[in-house]
């Protein structure tokens, strides 16, 4: 044995083992490094993803969109307002012509695109253009960033006046302004749908109790072919044209009286002559009373209690067998068992494949006839303030009514008790179908006029779940560069040793 150990020994001090410690310290360094560059590269942006290949930017299920417009005989024409050749040098144009012009060599009768300098108003065939026709009453100038739309006279103009991007209403952007994805065919078919459709609704957006209305959310709703707005209840009623009214994770409530303008009464009033509401809420956000009071009135309640410290805590649903991190609090959601929930699946199913995950939903209690849309496996449990609350399993986790007045008049309502069906992380996703989902139900229940469900998007980072799996990411990280490392010191002590003898 003795001799044995003696032979490690002398390998470990020897040249073999010199060369094995050089390795593993060269192993490290190169570990290290690329830890640095993807970090740079995550933090600051420093480059763009481009596909391989024209095809990889437009999915097999544009045709399905289209189908209804071409079967009438419509053409669009898609204009875009800088010359050809600057758009394919442009960082982030260059992807929305690609796309646009493999959309129109797939459908060659029925979509054509055009090139306008928007300084002098001359196509690319020397013809004049008037442009100012479609600046929208004035609200919006047309820049060399607009995208502009049309059939037999109905258009709708895309330009990118707020962003340093260039052409972000393709895009996906991070809160810090940044190209998080590219959803140009998403957006493309659902400009194109917009413009063979003669009816479009409006969308109102809540604000002032600090609404967090992500930009994915707002994405889908005009992907779903609707005009999106916002509105101050608390100064104005609802108006007429409003298919829908959404409020997006409220940090603070509504107010409610007998008065006629509290905000809660101009919604009712809203509610009474046929109107729709989509509500999201945050469960670990404190609650809301006069909100939570007046969902109940529609059959929805955040299930909960009083823990021991007085404070009032969710039933958060956690599911480790469908789990996508190890905790089980963000889990991949089942679709309902009920007519209104396949009617939306159906529609998804006709697009693409897929399935939709929630993080830290609170379990909701349905009542007054309101149905599942999402609901936990039969194996999830709730946990309330640390402790498990309820192992009954397959709680509603989305929810949904429709609700008929004595007048004879519907109203329907959706409430969302997790964050996840409205961030950008989740929304936007090659594996999920969070925004599917959302697209698919407007069209279902209020009215949706676009459906591109199945659009191909490229993500710019490959960590969209990063807020799901990091802590495991980070500890899979350490433990493989822990290796090298650790051999890399005491390669490094040896040869010290070596060095000084």
């Amino acid at each position: 044995m003795g001799r044995k150990a003696e032979r490690i020994r002398a390998w470990l001090v020897g040249r073999s083992g010199v060369a094995f410690y050089l390795t593993a310290l060269l192993v490290a360094v190169v570990i290290a490094l690329n830890a640095l560059v993807y970090a740079l590269t995550d933090r600051y942006q420093l480059y763009l993803y481009a596909p391989e290949r024209e095809g990889d930017i437009i999915s097999d299920a544009s045709g399905l969109y289209f189908e209804r417009a071409m079967k009438g005989g419509r053409r669009v024409e898609i204009t875009f307002c800088q010359d050809e050749g600057r758009l394919k040098q442009h960082a982030t144009g260059s992807f929305v012509l690609a796309t646009a012009m493999a959309l129109a060599e797939r459908h060659p009768d029925f979509l054509s695109v055009r090139f306008v300098n928007c300084i002098t108003g001359y196509d690319e065939n020397g013809e004049y253009v008037d442009l100012s026709k479609y600046t929208e009453d004035g609200k919006r100038p047309i820049t060399d960033s607009s995208v502009i739309f049309e059939c037999e006279g109905n258009f709708r103009v895309l330009t990118d006046t707020m962003s340093s991007v260039g052409f972000s209403d393709f895009f996906t952007l991070t809160s810090t302004g940044e190209a998080y994805a590219y959803n140009g065919e998403e957006v493309l078919a659902s400009m194109i749908c917009w413009v063979t459709e003669a009816e479009h609704k409006t969308v109102y957006f809540t604000e002032n109790h600090g609404e967090r209305a992500d930009i994915s959310l707002n994405s889908a709703l005009v992907c779903s072919g609707f005009y999106v707005d916002t509105i101050n209840l608390r100064r104005e009623e609802i108006p007429e044209d409003a298919a829908l009214v959404v409020i997006s994770n409220p940090t603070t409530d509504f107010e409610r009286s007998a008065g006629a303008t509290a905000e809660l009464d101009r919604l009712e009033k809203y509610m009474q002559r046929g109107g729709n509401l989509y509500v999201a809420l945050d469960p670990v956000v404190k609650r809301l009373p006069n909100l939570e009071d007046y969902l109940a009135t529609k059959g929805f309640e955040l299930s909960g209690g009083a823990v021991e410290s007085g404070a009032i805590a969710r039933d958060i649903v956690r599911d480790d067998r469908n789990g996508i991190p190890p905790d089980g609090y963000s889990f991949v959601a089942t679709p309902a068992d009920n007519e209104v929930s396949k009617g939306i699946f159906a529609l998804i199913e006709k697009y693409t494949e897929g399935r939709v995950a929630v993080e830290s939903a609170a379990a909701l209690k349905l009542s007054q006839g309101a149905v599942p849309l999402l609901q936990s496996s039969p194996n999830s449990v709730t946990v309330r303030g640390g402790e498990i609350s309820d192992t009954e399993g397959s709680y509603a986790i989305v929810g949904y009514n429709e609700i008929t007045n004595i007048d004879g008049v519907s109203h329907r309502v959706i409430v969302v008790p997790n964050v996840s069906l409205t961030s950008t992380e989740l929304m936007t996703s090659d594996v999920y179908i969070n925004k599917g989902f959302i697209i698919s139900a407007m069209s279902e229940l209020f009215g949706g006029s676009s459906t591109p469900i199945g659009a191909h998007t490229v993500l710019y980072e490959s960590t969209a779940l990063r807020d799901f799996t990091l802590g495991t990411a980070r500890l899979f990280t350490a433990i493989i560069m822990a290796v090298p490392t650790a051999l890399a010191v005491v390669g490094a002590v040896v040869i010290i040793k070596r060095k000084n003898r």
